[in-house]
């Protein structure tokens, strides 16, 4: 009994599952996307990094982006380069952020 109350307190029966891949909303990429990572910042907005390329991966232009949302994944501003790809094919992928709070007035994301 405890099981099913907590269960309709978290998810009710009425709502989709948000568990469910098919109910999930999109990440914008370029064409090829992998690593996306979700940092909260201090304001609330999400803000995501991710290998992205026109192409496929390891296709000549791959790189790293970042993007906010402020409505929880349903709006997507334009991407940020973090780090281009290169001359000659030079590809940049893997980045993970990090939020600190507490350094400056709305703390800092890193990406590593």
């Amino acid at each position: 009994m405890v099981v099913v109350l907590l269960l309709h307190v978290f998810a009710p029966l009425d709502e989709p599952d948000w568990r469910n891949i098919e109910n999930g909303l999109v990440i914008p990429d370029e064409s090829y996307a992998d690593q996306p990572y979700v940092v909260i910042n201090a304001e609330g907005h999400w803000v995501v990094t991710l290998t992205t390329n026109p192409s496929h991966e390891g296709a000549p232009g791959q790189h790293v982006v970042s993007r906010i949302s402020r409505d929880q994944g349903r709006i997507w501003t334009d991407h940020a380069d973090i780090e281009r790809s290169g001359p000659h094919g030079f590809e940049s992928s893997w980045a993970t952020p990090i939020f600190v709070p507490g350094i400056g007035e709305q703390g800092r994301i890193y990406c590593f």
